[in-house]
């Protein structure tokens, strides 16, 4: 049976999409509400309270975002480029003449609906996943971040970062990763994304900024070579944008409160260097030589995907060594928790089938499996590497935790969400995870001489009487 999958989100998922978020709004956020007597008090980080009253400030008579406070103080303002979102949302509540508090509860329903259209219309453009494996995984992603401990649990309804901005790079990254698919505006529809993103959340420039950088070497040394041509184009255009947005930084940053604040300029540079982002670049740089028997010709999408955006721990992890200061580049890491775990899902399906085959009929077919599940275990009891907001831990659950730290704990659970559907048919069954379609969904395959794995047969070999459903065109 042969389906193809359509290029928009059905208006009953968007509906359901909808429905996930508001009820998810109502029962993290009615208890405080019942509890104060108001919605004004619904506020999911103490950031959102600093940046509230910035959006208040514009809607003061003289415009005060600077301090919104002091009437000694009335009239003084920061750029809107420090706060793009936050200044519209100011703004729009300014216009409809009502408290800003008011327009919170649309803000935490309707951006998260945002960030899964997008995500969702990515994988099924770019990524040809049918769209309600699409739907799923992008949910998944979404709302597994309200599980874990430390700023991580924030990320989907903190105002207004990352949110804001998050959308834009999905697309962003969709694009680079999936060049070919794009034509020849490519470069300027990357960098007009890149100057929107530089406006709203330049936070995930240096995500962007690295994809392309890391693409145009990895198409001159892996293939093909045409693309480093194309990549080159938008990754200068945008290193020449964030030299003049740096620049507009340092003429502002003396008279700016909020900019000292934002680059953390009070704080001293802790000097301690993040082992545990190198260990996990190590464990890539394994997975990926071995899956690929460390032949370059063997490597595809997917490979360099992982390896560019779980590369970006150690970089960021230590930009104080670099810079001098670590300007909460450290802190706001979790910013990339989302397309690491997805690379991290899309990779496990990609390879696992070729596992799964050189396994089945050995011990290892349920060795490794029990083995992983121990380790799993083994994170979730212990206090201090414990992630899962529901369990126990040594720190308070809103304290920041490594990034790197927790993806090396959520790893052994995100290898068995993809194993257990792929060999187990029972098991994608009754769960329907949309995580097998990921396997070869890039479309490609490896050239010269490359492993490749018929993922069709295989899942036909795996689950026997299932029908499986393929996409062309």
């Amino acid at each position: 049976m042969i389906i193809s999958a359509p290029n928009v989100v059905p208006s009953r998922l968007l509906l359901w999409a909808a429905g996930v978020f508001g009820v998810g709004f109502l029962l993290l956020h009615a208890p405080e509400a019942q509890f104060s007597g108001s919605w004004d008090y619904i506020l999911t980080h103490d950031d959102d309270y600093g940046y509230l009253s910035i959006a208040q400030g514009y809607t003061q008579d003289p415009r005060s975002d600077a301090n919104p406070f002091y009437h000694e103080e009335r009239g003084r303002t920061n750029s809107s480029l420090d706060y793009a979102a936050v200044a519209v949302v100011g703004l729009l509540a300014s216009a409809l003449d009502v408290p800003v508090p008011w327009l919170m509860p649309a803000w935490k329903i309707l951006t998260p609906l945002l960030l899964w259209y997008t995500l969702t219309s990515c994988l099924v453009r770019f990524w040809q996943i049918e769209v309600y494996q699409a739907a799923t995984l992008s949910m998944l992603l979404l709302v597994s971040t309200t599980l874990f401990h430390g700023s991580n649990q924030f990320a989907l309804l903190r105002f207004p970062h990352p949110g804001d901005g998050m959308w834009l790079a999905f697309i962003w990254v969709s694009l680079v990763l999936r060049v070919d698919a794009v034509g020849r505006c490519y470069p300027l529809v990357i960098t007009l994304i890149a100057c929107a993103t530089l406006i709203v959340a330049p936070y995930y420039v240096i995500l962007g900024g690295w994809l392309l950088l890391f693409m145009t070497a990895w198409s001159r040394v892996v293939g093909p070579r045409d693309n480093a041509r194309r990549h080159l184009t938008p990754l200068l255009i945008v290193g020449a944008l964030c030299l003049g947005r740096l620049l507009q930084v340092i003429m502002q940053v003396d008279s700016s409160r909020y900019l000292q604040h934002a680059l953390n300029l009070e704080i001293e540079p802790s000097g301690v260097f993040d082992v545990g982002s190198l260990v996990l670049v190590g464990m890539v740089l394994m997975a990926v030589g071995s899956a690929a028997q460390w032949r370059r010709l063997n490597l595809t999408t997917m490979d360099a995907a992982l390896l560019c955006i779980l590369s970006l721990e150690p970089l960021t992890a230590n930009a104080q060594f670099a810079l001098g200061n670590d300007h909460q580049i450290s802190l706001h890491r979790y910013y990339h928790l989302i397309f690491e775990f997805a690379c991290i899902i899309g990779w496990l399906a990609e390879k696992l089938p070729a596992v799964l085959l050189r396994l089945r009929g050995t011990r290892w077919d349920w060795l490794l499996p029990a083995g992983i599940a121990a380790a799993g275990t083994l994170v979730l009891v212990h206090p201090d590497l414990n992630w899962f907001r529901y369990l126990p831990r040594t720190d308070p659950t809103h304290f920041m935790t490594d990034n790197d730290t927790l993806i090396l704990g959520v790893l052994p659970v995100l290898i068995l969400l993809v194993w257990l559907p792929l060999r187990h048919r029972a098991v994608a069954g009754w769960f329907r995870v949309p995580f097998r379609a990921l396997a070869g969904a890039s479309g490609e395959r490896p050239a010269h001489g490359a492993i490749a794995v018929d993922t069709r047969r295989l899942l036909h070999f795996l689950c026997p009487g299932e029908v499986i459903h393929e996409r062309h065109g």
